[in-house]
């Protein structure tokens, strides 16, 4: 009995001697981690990292599990620590280091104030349990506050977006809202829309520019002409300075509509498909003039030279390379070619019939294209 009395007051005063060097022993543990990991370098510690080592202190010297006030000081030490930037692997490495230091001590002070074996491997096993807790609170805030931190910054990356694009953002807060999300205020940029939304593609864009989700695929701003990966198609507008982002998205989304409309790839700028959009903009007009080529023909019969006219042009008004395209013979390509000028009383040979039936060929192709988008 004597003995275990004994033994107890050594822990007392071990426990004491640790209590004094606290304040110590966190500020070495933090200029550790801020010398081992850049993560840390230039951030403020803060008091809370004090706080959690008062804490695990003060369940070690009460023998009990972290009560209801240590679990928030832990989990606002996690919150603060994704807000500061730290990520999660280096937030764990900070914890671990300084509670190596804090366990260091503890076994010199053991030794010195001559605690036994059986006592201080308690000791140290309460201490590692404690640690182990406070980890995973920390982590779970920290998860949980790095999750709402992108949310919040998706949501402001989007609204910067349709702000900048429609012309919303004033002319005093453009150049901070520029500047805030690493564009140049003075700089030009071309606007870009792409359908990929994969996360190559995401960070290929943002390494040259802006990029954000828009309508299940990424839209943005580009400093330079972007690569395009084999079989992608990226739009894009003129370049302009960020006051005209506007003018340069309205004309990206329109090379983007009609390059899909077209089975374009590749990156396709405005300035490749004017007359094509032209086509896109006239839809009335692209329907009386594709009743003016093929009107006269049957339903059963007008695919079949909306097929043959499409081949022809395509080839340059080569009969026999269109004919080899539809694996047919060129005389009955000829006869094919003879038999619409008949019965629509248009001559090829002639421009303003032959850019008819093209413009007529475009609009039919555009309809096509935007039937099957809605199956």
């Amino acid at each position: 009995m004597q003995a275990d009395e004994a033994e107890q007051k050594r822990v007392g005063v071990f426990l004491r001697a640790l209590e004094a060097e606290l304040d110590q022993l966190a500020r070495e543990g933090q200029n550790a981690v801020v010398a081992e990991k850049t993560e840390f370098a230039d951030l403020e510690m803060g008091d809370l990292t004090r706080a959690a080592v008062g804490a695990a202190f003060a369940a070690l010297r009460e023998r009990r599990d972290i009560d209801t006030e240590e679990r928030r000081v832990l989990a606002d030490l996690g919150a603060l620590r994704a807000r500061q930037g730290v990520p999660l692997h280096a937030m764990v490495y900070g914890f671990r280091r300084i509670a190596v230091l804090v366990m260091e001590r503890s076994r010199m002070l053991a030794d010195r104030h001559r605690i036994g074996a059986e006592t201080m491997y308690e000791l140290l096993s309460r201490q590692w349990a404690w640690v182990i807790d406070a980890l995973s609170i920390a982590s779970e805030e920290h998860r949980k506050t790095e999750l709402e931190l992108i949310h919040d910054r998706q949501e402001k990356r989007a609204a910067f977006l349709h702000g900048l694009f429609s012309g919303t953002i004033g002319a005093g807060d453009l150049q901070a809202a520029a500047a805030e999300h690493g564009l140049d205020p003075q700089g030009t940029y071309f606007a870009f829309r792409t359908a990929a939304n994969d996360s190559g593609s995401r960070r290929r864009l943002a390494q040259t520019g802006f990029v954000e989700s828009y309508e299940g695929g990424l839209a943005g701003l580009q400093a330079r002409p972007p690569q395009v990966h084999a079989g992608d198609l990226i739009a894009i507008g003129t370049m302009l300075p960020l006051s005209a982002a506007p003018v340069s998205f309205t004309q990206a989304t329109t090379a983007f509509t009609v390059a899909q409309a077209f089975e374009l790839t590749g990156l396709v700028s405005i300035t490749d498909v004017p007359v094509q959009a032209a086509v896109m903009a006239e839809r009335e007009m692209g329907a009386f003039v594709t009743e003016r080529c093929f009107g006269a023909f049957s339903d059963q019969h007008r695919p079949l030279y909306q097929q043959t006219l499409a081949a022809y042009l395509t080839h340059d008004m080569n009969a026999k390379a269109a004919a080899d395209a539809l694996h047919l013979h060129p005389n009955t390509m000829r006869y094919r070619i003879r038999r619409f000028e008949e019965t629509s009383a248009l001559r090829l040979d002639r421009v303003d019939d032959m850019v008819a039936v093209w413009w007529a060929l475009q609009h039919l192709r555009i309809a096509g294209h935007q039937r099957r988008s809605l199956d």
